[in-house]
C-alpha cells in the first residue's frame, strides 16, 4: 500500500443524523455500529468512489446496509441532539456537512462553500448547540446547531486541522492536533495557542477517562506520546518501532485497555494499570487501522481500515475475523442507538 500523508484526510466528516423516529420507526431501540466509507476497491485492487458512504450493521452480524447518498467519502461521524431531542447523526464530508432532512434525497447540506474536506467532528459538552469542525482549512464552528457556521482560526499558524477534542472536564476548552503541533483554546475556539509538538504532525488525540491529566496523541512518523500533566509535556511511549504513524487511538475508561491504530502494522495495546504496551499478535493482516470502536471493557472491538474493510475480536485481541464491507477504506467506526423497525 503506497503511504499516504494528506490524502486520508481529504474530505472527513458528513453528519450523519439518525433522525429515525421521523421516518416512522418504532421506539423499541438497539446499537448499530456506523462505518464512513471513503473508497471502495474494484476488482483490479484500484481505490472508486463507487462504494463510498455511510454503511451500518447490527453488532453480531456483518449484515451492512447503505445508509446515505452514494459516492460520498466520509471521514467523520457524530451524533447530535436538536432542541427537541431527537438523536441523529451528523456526516462531514469533503464537500461539507451534512444532516437528515425530509426531502427527496433524504440529506441537508448544512454548511457553506468554506466548509470542504472536513476532518473532525466534536459536540461541547457544556454547549451542546456548538459544533466543532476540523478541515484542510482550519476550524469551523457553529453554535447554532449547524444552522450558520463561522471559522475560527485566530492564533492557528497552521491551518491544516487532522483531529479535535473538547475537553469534557474544563468548559470552554478545546484542543486540535495540526500538521505542526498541538493547539489548545480556553474560550471555545474563538483563539488559540501553540502548547506543544511544534513541528510534528498530529493524527489522533486521547484524554484517558479513568486519569484525566493524562493525554495520549497519535502521530505521523513519531509514534505514540503521552502526557501526564494535562497535554502540556510529551514523552514518546516505546512501541518497538521506529517512525511508526498512530492513525486512531480509544479506551481509557475504567476497565478498558488502551488501543492504538496504526499504519500498516495493525494493534498495539496496553494495560491501564501497568501501561505496558504491547503489538497484538495477527493484527498486521489487515494493516492500517483509521478507527476503533470499543464495547466490553475491549473484549469486543471493530476495527476500521484502509482497504481491508471493518475486522474485528470478541475476545480483547486473542483471536480476529473480517466483519464485512471488503476492500471498503473505512475512515470512521461509531455506534449509535437507533430505532428498530416494527
Amino acid at each position: 500500500m503506497t503511504r499516504i500523508k494528506h490524502g486520508w484526510v481529504v474530505g472527513f466528516a458528513i453528519f450523519v443524523v439518525c433522525a429515525l423516529q421521523e421516518k416512522g420507526f418504532a421506539q423499541e431501540e438497539r446499537i448499530a455500529l456506523y462505518a464512513g466509507v471513503v473508497s471502495m476497491k474494484d476488482s483490479l485492487g484500484n481505490h472508486r468512489l463507487s462504494g463510498a458512504g455511510v454503511y451500518v450493521s447490527d453488532l453480531d452480524t456483518a449484515n451492512w446496509q447503505p445508509a446515505s447518498w452514494k459516492q460520498l467519502p466520509v471521514r467523520a461521524l457524530a451524533t447530535f441532539k436538536d432542541e427537541e431531542e431527537s438523536p441523529f447523526l451528523l456526516l462531514g464530508t469533503d464537500d461539507g456537512i451534512l444532516r437528515p432532512f425530509k426531502n427527496s434525497s433524504g440529506w441537508k447540506i448544512l454548511t457553506d462553500w468554506r466548509v470542504r474536506d472536513v476532518l473532525d467532528l466534536a459536540v461541547d459538552p457544556f454547549q451542546p448547540e456548538s459544533i466543532y469542525a476540523a478541515t484542510g482549512l482550519g476550524v469551523f464552528i457553529s453554535n447554532d446547531s449547524g444552522a450558520t457556521w463561522a471559522m475560527a482560526n485566530r492564533g492557528l499558524k497552521e491551518t491544516f486541522v487532522s483531529c479535535l477534542l473538547p475537553d469534557s472536564l474544563f468548559p470552554g476548552r478545546l484542543l486540535v492536533g495540526t500538521e505542526s503541533g498541538l493547539y489548545e483554546s480556553t474560550d471555545y475556539g474563538r483563539s488559540w495557542k501553540s502548547l506543544t509538538l511544534e513541528g510534528i504532525a498530529i493524527r489522533a488525540i486521547l484524554r484517558q477517562a479513568n486519569a484525566p491529566r493524562v493525554y495520549w496523541v497519535g502521530t505521523e512518523y513519531h509514534g505514540l506520546l503521552a502526557s501526564q500533566d494535562g497535554g502540556h509535556v510529551f514523552t514518546p511511549v516505546p512501541l518497538g518501532e521506529d517512525s511508526l504513524s498512530i492513525y486512531s487511538l480509544a479506551g481509557g475508561a475504567v476497565g478498558e485497555p488502551l488501543v492504538a491504530g496504526s499504519f500498516e502494522r495493525g494493534i498495539f495495546m496496553a494495560d491501564t494499570d501497568t501501561l505496558g504496551w504491547r503489538h497484538l499478535e495477527g493484527s498486521e493482516q489487515f494493516g492500517t487501522v483509521f478507527s476503533i470502536a470499543m464495547f466490553e471493557s475491549g473484549q469486543r472491538m471493530y476495527f476500521g481500515t484502509h482497504g481491508n474493510g471493518v475486522w474485528r475480536t470478541t475476545d480483547g485481541g486473542a483471536n480476529w475475523e473480517a466483519f464485512g464491507l471488503p476492500g471498503a477504506e473505512v475512515r470512521k467506526l461509531l455506534p449509535a442507538v437507533i430505532a428498530r423497525q416494527p
